[in-house]
């Protein structure tokens, strides 16, 4: 990863983007469980998207570099738009 992505994906505004996708998604899962009835596989990578969020806002940054990539906001804040939109359109 380049230097000048990778100090825009630590910067903090981007670490709050995440923390609010992952907790907006979250309260919507909690509040209307039934959007997800027939589409558990969109369910589960949600899932990992939020966990993503989460830990890319509040800071922490995994040891092991496998770890960066899968808990790291470059997948995980695209897919958590998508959510977003995916809610918002009421499918």
């Amino acid at each position: 990863m380049s230097t000048t992505l990778s100090s825009v994906l630590q910067h903090g505004m981007t670490r709050l983007l995440s923390f609010i996708l992952a907790s907006t998604l979250s309260a919507v899962i909690l509040i209307r469980p039934q959007l997800f009835t027939g589409s558990h596989g969109m369910l589960i990578v949600l899932m990992w998207a939020i966990a993503a969020g989460f830990i890319h806002g509040v800071g922490y940054v995994p040891v092991h570099r496998f770890w960066q990539l899968v808990f790291g906001p470059l997948l995980a804040i695209p897919v958590m738009i998508a959510g977003m939109v995916w809610f918002a359109l009421g499918t």
